[in-house]
């Protein structure tokens, strides 16, 4: 750990904004889970160090929103990073409707309880069909390349990439069509993407035009 303060200041000299920190090691597989516990004692360290001045994000199997919300508490991090979890279910980042936000940003809520009631079960959680067909529309709305689209369906459909330790807490789910992985590698177009997941032209056409008013009013 005194290492990991070492390099770190080193990078905060060097002229980083920011330290992002996960928790996993080189040698780690993406199946094992992250060390969490070892993550929060390098954070308060380095939060104890006159010499980090630099918010820092922590990254590691935040899965549900109360992982996000206690991971914070515990380490006293800056914000934290998802990369696995967001691609899972992205409606991880939905939030509970009663809180405020100061001027600064930063988000309040009424109680601790409200804040970390959210786990892999939360009812802020659209389904996972849900949340491709709105990914779709967005695709389909800024003119996304396919090959990419296709992987992002794919990756939303799985669980392959949870660590085993918490794959019992999110099954891979049975689409309302039936729809499979193999389905979506045969399509060849957006467009075909979108029938299959019954994403309408209506939908579609009302998101692109949301994206023309925002490019009109930067203008």
């Amino acid at each position: 750990d005194p290492k990991t303060v070492h390099f770190v200041t080193a990078l905060v000299k060097a002229g980083a904004s920011a330290i992002a920190i996960h928790g996993r090691e080189v040698g780690d597989t993406a199946q094992q889970p992250a060390q969490l516990d070892r993550l929060v004692g390098v954070v308060k360290l380095l939060k104890s160090s006159s010499s980090i001045g630099v918010p820092i994000i922590v990254n590691g199997d935040m899965y549900a929103r109360n992982n996000m919300v206690n991971l914070r508490r515990r380490s006293g991090a800056d914000a934290v990073m998802l990369a696995r979890p967001a691609l899972y279910n992205t409606s991880i980042f939905r939030k509970p409707s009663h809180h405020r936000v100061d001027h600064d940003g930063e988000v309040y809520y009424e109680s601790q309880d409200e804040e970390t009631r959210y786990g892999y079960d939360s009812k802020l959680l659209l389904s996972k069909t849900q949340v491709i067909r709105d990914y779709l529309e967005h695709a389909k709305a800024y003119n996304g390349y396919v090959k990419n689209v296709k992987y992002v369906v794919c990756e939303m459909m799985t669980n392959r990439r949870t660590p085993t330790n918490l794959s019992s807490f999110m099954p891979a789910e049975k689409f309302s069509r039936g729809q499979t992985i193999a389905d979506v590698c045969k399509c060849t177009s957006i467009e075909s993407l979108c029938k299959m997941w019954d994403v309408s032209r209506s939908s579609v056409a009302s998101h692109a035009s949301q994206a023309d008013s925002g490019k009109e009013s930067v203008d």
